[in-house]
């Protein structure tokens, strides 16, 4: 969930002449003031696709200062009492400062604020993230509690703000109780071992890019986004902070003013892959209150009311690599009469002659093979009784 400041004034008042101060050397006393004042609430008020505000400073190279730093020096500090249907739980919402194509807002219970927090938050902040809550009582809210008019995005956790989404603004006087319905997208047991090519989806742990800690779907848009602002003016927007090419001066941010159309199509038409895990929440029903007397005129109030998933879509591996071998296996057999085995052992015997013929004719061709040549069966008994004989000398030696 991310919020923005409802009046379309990100500014806090009071630091702003020491901002101005400190950047220009201009007092409030200065005939000057009133238009740098404008100059900074242009910054922080614009977002992507409100960048009009621009154009009066477009040929003042005075103003070409980290609109950045800018911005978040003189956004206001958020002033948002949470209350859940779990008091556990309360605590775990803690606001976060993000820039985003929304520009500098705050945003709680999304994992993407790793790649677009102003400052380098602390690990623990997103430990406890997604926040869920438990349907045993048949009931699970968020509530908030604001002192000013407050825009509120509502997005997945394991996202970040689309502010071409629908806001729901809340103002002091008015409640507003709203109803959401979600569908979640999860993966089964062993989805995550294939490679992402074959699974069709990314999980958020796995960026796409080495600037990057997480991957999402509008992370990719901001960037597919990111890259058509450098090819329109040269430079991309200082919303961007983890993007490539060189941060737009004001002149830049003039040029972009022309071509917000151009930019609002680009996210659309982006080669984004889904995330394999994520929520999509759609509001079914929206009522209002408006106090006119009493202690609520000065506080407004948004009360959102979570239905139990009643659609989930979930990835699941239905033909494994055994499941392939069985099935060949059987048709086989069918069509064949034979089994896989089978071709298994023809494969194996084939590849055995092989060896056996490569092998054994060199072996043979090398050595020289020596026969000795054997006298017929008579003769070597004829030979073996004269031997005996000379041995024993019982024969007569007869002279003629």
């Amino acid at each position: 969930m991310s919020i923005v400041s409802g009046d379309g004034n990100r500014v806090n008042h009071t630091s702003v002449p020491s901002v101005i101060k400190s950047l220009w050397s201009i007092s409030p006393g200065d005939p000057k003031y009133d238009y740098y004042v404008r100059f900074v609430e242009t910054v922080a008020s614009s977002d992507i696709f409100n960048l009009d505000g621009f154009q009066e400073f477009a040929g003042d190279d005075q103003l070409d200062v980290d609109l950045t730093r800018l911005a978040v020096d003189v956004l206001p500090e958020v002033a948002i009492k949470p209350i859940t249907s779990e008091d556990a739980r309360t605590a775990l919402f803690k606001w976060t400062r993000v820039i985003t194509e929304a520009g500098v807002c705050y945003s709680t219970n999304s994992l993407g604020i790793a790649d677009v927090a102003v400052t380098v938050s602390d690990s623990n902040v997103t430990l406890n993230y997604p926040i869920g809550c438990k349907y045993s009582s048949q009931i699970c809210y968020v509530m908030f509690e604001v002192a000013e008019p407050i825009d509120f995005y509502v997005h997945s956790p394991y996202d970040i703000v689309d502010v071409a989404s629908q806001a729901s603004r809340v103002y002091p006087s008015l409640s507003r109780r709203s109803e959401l319905t979600v569908m979640e997208t999860r993966c089964a047991k062993g989805v995550r071992e294939l490679a992402p090519r074959r699974r069709g989806c990314l999980f958020i742990d796995e960026p796409t890019d080495d600037r990057k800690k997480i991957y999402s779907a509008n992370t990719c848009r901001l960037s597919c986004r990111s890259k058509r602002a450098v090819e329109l003016c040269g430079c991309r927007p200082f919303y961007y902070v983890n993007e490539e090419g060189p941060v737009c001066s004001v002149a830049g941010m003039a040029c972009l003013s022309g071509h917000s159309h151009l930019l609002s199509s680009t996210g659309a038409k982006c080669s984004c892959t889904p995330q394999c895990l994520d929520m999509v929440y759609r509001e079914i029903t929206v009522k209002d209150t408006k106090w006119e007397h009493g202690p609520f005129v000065t506080r407004g109030s948004i009360r959102y009311i979570l239905q139990a998933p009643r659609t989930r879509y979930n990835r699941e591996i239905v033909f494994y690599l055994q499941d392939l071998i069985v099935s060949l296996g059987g048709a086989t057999g069918l069509f064949l009469g034979a089994s896989f085995i089978s071709f298994v052992e023809i494969i194996y015997f084939v590849i055995e002659r092989i060896f056996k013929s490569l092998f054994e004719d060199s072996s043979t061709k090398n050595n020289v093979v020596t026969v000795k040549k054997s006298n017929p069966y008579e003769a070597d008994r004829v030979i073996e009784l004269t031997r005996v004989l000379d041995v024993q000398k019982k024969y007569p030696l007869k002279l003629n």
